[in-house]
């Protein structure tokens, strides 16, 4: 079937072309398509012009141009006819060089008809003209086209569910046939110039489609297409504010405002719903701009919708009122968010048979799942946000960890945390004389003790042993070979030795955010970070270079605030001691804080009604059980979230509580060692290993052995406060500033007793105990002589050290301040 295009002539010549094209693109609906025998060449016929021409000029022009574009570089057949006895003559000019190509003027038949060779796409015209008479003609070119694709398929995205469509268009002569693949493969009953997908399924990602086109004598495959389809996001619903709204202000504000973060940079859903007939309307603000996001305000409907854009994290708000009515309205936004690793599974170090816990936390819409990887294989069966490596041996040591997060629609992969495994240490036999060649510290230190008596003297408050480095903390102005000298390396209140030569390292640099009392000393789990407490707060420092990484605040204004010790878990930071302020937060002498020092708002407990001194404050020891499910809380206080401790059988306080690291609730079991002193029970250190809780106690001088359901399974009795405990292998190591442990069936013990005359004692604050058997068999012991003994202990398999406030160390009485060695034995 043939469109008629009908033109004046004045308006044709700027159109001819673009009818040319037209009708070559779409094939056999514009044009007539002329089916010829196998062999023959299919032609393509195009009526370019229908008019009137008069040789009068009355009904029509005498003369008419007709310009029209060859439609291949082929044989053309250019052809005039006409409906009377007129006398119609044409011409056919190549308009690119003006020439005619006829050799002479076409004239005498109906139709005329000129054939010749046209270059496709390029200019010419047909110049027709009545001599005699008024005639209605019709201008046709006809030529053979050979088959092309004008327009290509071309790659779509999708998202899953939606439709998809694929088109191409074809050019050349003949009827055109189709069939459209998938990956190669031909779709059945796919044979039209599209292909049209109603929905598409998230297995058809990246599928790739093309088409052949035909036209009966040859076939052209097109250019490939691919489908890329994106899963349907899950997304995450937030209630941002609830509150009633009155018009007359009777029951409610008429106008509320909730203020909202955004969920993630994309696209969010602002719902606002009412319970009553009142006319509720909003709008969105952008609260970094102050400017209205929403083009109109939400009104009309019950809910109220908004969708657009919105940045993650970016403040922004909902200004709800009532124009009329009462209504209890709440708000929601939903939208779909990025998976995203909130917290690095971290670097864990432990010593072999103890467990290792890894943990990660992720965020993002829909329900997250976790896989565990061991050097980059999967581990069967660990599919939660934590993994704990059980029973660890020195084979583990290196091992890289990581935990792919996914849900519906992605999955992002954690950094790679390494498990370190350090040698159990055994402790041996030790040398009971102090080492000569170490070096000690330097006074003055009167801050530890308002009653200190003896100010001159230095104090190493806390030790600390990385691999062969020494942290000393606590109260001096620095390192000193011996007491002798009076060449002082300046070190106020931190210093860095090496732990076997017992010399000063210039590695370790400590940073003069040290400026006061150094009271706790704990490494991080990662062995990376060094967390040091004391009355400036808490700092954090690079365990190699001791560069600062950041401060934990306990004070405000004039308010001071001092951290006496500090307990870590994987994941988590305990601080406890003499504060009311944490970072800007009220909390009462103990707090939980992420490993980055982000303060943990739900855990709050509260410990009370305790005392301060230079040595004391409400709460000086803070320990976690191995599971992290405790935490074990020892000072002077006497209320715990308002709870009043218990009695000892003298009916005095006994300031340990255990704590849940849940909800930070006091928890049922009782540590009480027996005391029929009329004193209140203080506790200065615990210990926690998988089967005790090792307990330093104050005021009745005690160390007392538990199970972890608080049944008592030893007591020793000391001379003065039992101030310091370090676990090591089977061992541990109990510092004290008495004269002897006493013990049954030995309640004086002999080393203790001056062979010169029995009622003088050699004071032995030092002493080793075994864990491995039934009555925690005491070992060891070495002579120090001070008035407040021993508060920190470093013990490893070359020596063991001392700090505190002490003047003279082993059988040989070797003169120090503060700090002392006592070498293993070969």
């Amino acid at each position: 079937m043939v469109k008629r295009f009908w033109y004046q002539s004045r308006l044709l010549a700027p159109l001819v072309s673009f009818i040319v094209l037209a009708a070559s693109v779409v094939g056999s609906h514009a044009v007539a398509q002329d089916v010829v025998q196998d062999g023959a060449p299919l032609t393509t016929t195009v009526t370019i012009n229908e008019s009137t021409l008069d040789n009068g000029g009355v009904a029509g022009p005498r003369f008419m141009r007709i310009n029209f574009d060859a439609l291949s570089s082929a044989a053309h057949s250019v052809s005039v006819a006409w409906d009377s006895d007129a006398d119609v003559r044409f011409s056919v000019v190549d308009q690119t060089t003006g020439s005619r190509l006829n050799d002479s003027i076409v004239r005498g038949s109906n139709p005329g008809t000129w054939a010749g060779d046209l270059v496709g796409g390029q200019p010419y015209s047909v110049r027709a003209w009545a001599s005699s008479g008024v005639a209605n003609i019709t201008v046709s070119v006809e030529a053979a086209v050979a088959l092309g694709i004008q327009q290509q398929p071309t790659s779509l995205t999708v998202t899953e569910g939606d439709s998809a469509a694929f088109s191409v268009v074809a050019t050349g002569s003949g009827t055109y046939t189709y069939q459209w693949f998938a990956d190669g493969v031909a779709l059945e009953g796919e044979t039209t110039a599209t292909l049209s997908l109603a929905s598409t399924p998230i297995e058809d990602d990246g599928t790739v489609y093309s088409v052949e086109v035909g036209n009966g004598l040859e076939i052209l495959s097109s250019a490939p297409a691919t489908l890329h389809v994106d899963q349907v996001l899950p997304e995450t619903a937030v209630v941002v504010g609830e509150a009633t709204l009155d018009s007359a202000r009777a029951a409610g504000p008429r106008f509320v405002r909730f203020n909202f973060a955004g969920l993630s940079s994309s696209t969010h859903t602002i719902s606002v719903a009412w319970d009553s007939e009142a006319d509720v309307r909003y709008n969105v603000f952008d609260d970094t701009t102050g400017n209205k996001i929403n083009a109109s305000t939400v009104r009309g409907d019950n809910p109220g919708v908004w969708e657009g854009d919105l940045v993650d994290g970016q403040p922004y708000s909902i200004r709800m009122w009532s124009a009329s009515g009462i209504a209890n309205v709440a708000a929601s936004i939903e939208a779909s968010v990025p998976i995203s690793i909130a917290r690095q599974p971290g670097n864990v170090m432990v010593t072999e048979g103890d467990s290792a816990t890894f943990f990660v936390e992720g965020i993002g819409s829909g329900a997250l799942g976790y896989q565990w990887l061991l050097n980059g294989l999967p581990l069967a069966g660990q599919t939660s946000d934590s993994l704990t490596v059980l029973n660890t041996v020195l084979a583990d040591d290196g091992s890289m960890y990581s935990v792919d997060i996914s849900n519906s629609v992605e999955s992002v992969r954690s950094e790679v945390a390494f498990l370190m495994v350090n040698e159990q240490a055994q402790l041996g036999l030790y040398s009971t004389e102090a080492d000569a060649s170490v070096y000690s510290l330097a006074g003055p230190a009167p801050t530890l003790d308002f009653n200190d008596t003896r100010p001159g003297d230095a104090w190493a408050r806390r030790l600390l042993r990385i691999d062969d480095l020494l942290l000393v903390g606590g109260d001096f102005t620095g390192l000193v070979q011996r007491p002798s000298s009076l060449d002082v390396t300046s070190s106020p209140f931190l210093a860095a030795l090496d732990a076997v030569s017992g010399q000063p390292v210039s590695s370790f640099q400590v940073p003069p955010e040290v400026d006061s009392v150094v009271r706790a000393l704990v490494l991080s789990p990662s062995g990376q970070q060094v967390y040091v407490g004391g009355d400036f707060g808490v700092l954090v420092l690079d365990a190699i270079t001791g560069e600062l990484d950041f401060s934990i605040q306990v004070s405000e204004a004039d308010q001071p605030g001092r951290v006496f010790d500090i307990a870590v878990t994987d994941t988590q930071l305990y601080i406890g001691g003499d504060f009311s302020n944490v970072n800007g937060s009220f909390r009462a002498n103990i707090a939980r804080l992420s490993l980055d020092g982000e303060l943990d708002t739900v855990w709050t407990p509260e410990v009370t009604n305790g005392f301060s001194s230079g040595r004391a404050g409400p709460v000086q020891a803070i320990t976690v059980s191995p599971l992290g499910d405790v935490v074990y809380v020892g000072g002077n206080y006497s209320l715990v979230n308002g709870i009043p401790v218990d009695q000892s059988s003298a009916g005095r306080d006994v300031s340990m509580m255990p704590l849940s690291a849940v909800d930070g609730s006091v928890l049922p079991e009782r540590f009480i060692p027996f005391t029929s002193v009329d004193r209140d029970v203080f506790v200065h250190d615990i210990a926690v290993t998988d089967e005790y809780i090792i307990i330093a106690w104050g005021g009745p001088n005690l160390l007392s052995f538990h199970l972890s359901d608080g049944t008592r399974l030893q007591q020793y009795r000391a001379k003065g406060d039992v101030q310091a405990l370090e676990v090591v292998g089977n061992n541990v190591v109990v510092g004290h500033h008495g004269e002897f442990f006493g013990f049954l069936p030995n309640p004086i013990p002999l080393e203790a007793v001056d062979p010169n005359d029995p009622e003088v004692f050699i004071p032995h604050r030092l002493h080793v105990f075994s864990l491995d058997t039934p009555d925690f068999a005491p070992g060891q012991s070495f002579r120090t002589m001070s008035p407040f003994g021993i508060w920190g202990i470093a013990a490893a398999e070359d020596g063991i050290w001392v700090g505190g406030q002490i003047e003279s160390a082993g059988t040989n009485e070797l003169s120090v301040d503060g700090l002392a060695r006592f070498p293993a034995l070969n």
